[in-house]
């Protein structure tokens, strides 16, 4: 079952959308790229858009007028990085955030990401000397953090280098004994080596997965990054897991207002993979133009997504089994050949 969050996640994107819909009585044809969002509302029509958008908010986008144009942008998950910034400062980002949902109608998901492992460096200035031990725990440090999340209500929580699922079953056994009102999913970031070994068990463990390809190209060669990440979407896949790909999807949007080939040729490969999401970093942090950056993500996931239908490509994939019984796997078995007829 899919987080509360997500299914719940659906913020309509505006014109530029490349679908076609049909209102099945007098059989015409709405081609979403020739109407508007408010249109769109007045003929009943919902997004179908299957890839969702998850910005990061910073200096860039933390008033309630630049939040309010990325959530019509398209913008389904707000997710609030707790390495830059204060609490109370993320505070009043979460709120204004709840209140636009509550005036405006939006339905965008808060998703908190944990500091994690964090290595401080600068000049002492000097050329003195001295030895260290540092030790390796494999246990959550960021309780404070997932206490403030807890007590602002955020729909999702990230966890920075998780090495093994009991880090993912501790937090949860945290998270429910403290919060008996609202479903907080829990993502692990497989962002490390540990990660990665132990892939199957944490995502089984969690709600959900993002390939932090950022920390993990640091970790691993940056060569492996690609299929690692192929690797990581299709087991979320097979595993009925949501996953978000993120880092550096249009880098070179914080500085400039259109992307680069590779980018685009980058965000549609992630679409193809049929990732869940797709997230937006420094771009939408602290670029100067977060509005464009999302708009490409959105144009693009919409024009991958077009492509696959109007192709009508359904790859294989073997699924685990979920029947028990002989009757429930017959009906296993005419559920898969529907899906697979389209």
């Amino acid at each position: 079952r899919l987080p509360r969050a997500l299914r719940a996640s659906a913020s309509l994107p505006p014109p530029d959308l490349g679908l076609i819909y049909s209102d099945g009585g007098a059989g015409a044809a709405i081609d979403v790229d020739a109407v508007t969002e408010a249109e769109m509302k007045e003929n009943g029509f919902r997004s179908t858009r299957r890839t969702k958008l998850v910005c990061t908010i910073g200096p860039a986008t933390c008033s309630a007028e630049q939040l309010e144009a990325l959530a019509v942008g398209g913008m389904n998950v707000a997710r609030v990085n707790m390495c830059h910034g204060t609490r109370e400062w993320h505070r009043q980002v979460i709120r204004q955030l709840r209140r636009l949902n509550e005036e405006k109608g939006f339905a965008v998901a808060v998703m908190m990401d944990t500091e994690g492992s964090e290595i401080h460096m600068g000049d002492l200035g000097g050329a003195s000397s001295a030895k260290a031990e540092v030790r390796f725990l494999d246990r959550l440090l960021d309780w404070l953090d997932i206490d403030f999340g807890i007590s602002e209500g955020v729909d999702f929580i990230a966890v920075s280098f998780v090495k093994s699922a009991e880090v993912i079953n501790n937090l949860k056994s945290y998270i429910a004994a403290r919060c008996h009102d609202n479903e907080i999913a829990v993502i692990a970031k497989i962002e490390s080596i540990d990660s990665l070994k132990n892939l199957e068990d944490i995502v089984l463990a969690s709600d959900g997965a993002m390939v932090a390809r950022g920390d993990m190209g640091a970790q691993i060669p940056l060569e492996e990054v690609p299929s690692a990440q192929q690797k990581i979407v299709k087991l979320c896949r097979q595993l009925n897991k949501p996953v978000i790909v993120a880092s550096q999807l249009l880098e070179s949007m914080i500085e400039y207002p259109t992307p680069t080939r590779a980018e685009v040729a980058d965000v549609s490969e992630a679409v193809k993979q049929r990732a869940d999401a797709l997230m937006l970093s420094g771009e939408s942090a602290m670029g100067q133009y977060p509005e464009k950056a999302l708009t490409v993500l959105r144009s693009v996931s919409l024009r991958i997504e077009r492509w696959w239908r109007e192709e009508k490509r359904h790859e294989a994939m073997e699924l685990p089994d979920i029947a028990s019984s002989f009757s429930d796997k017959i009906s296993e078995e005419i559920c898969n050949s529907a899906a697979k007829m389209g």
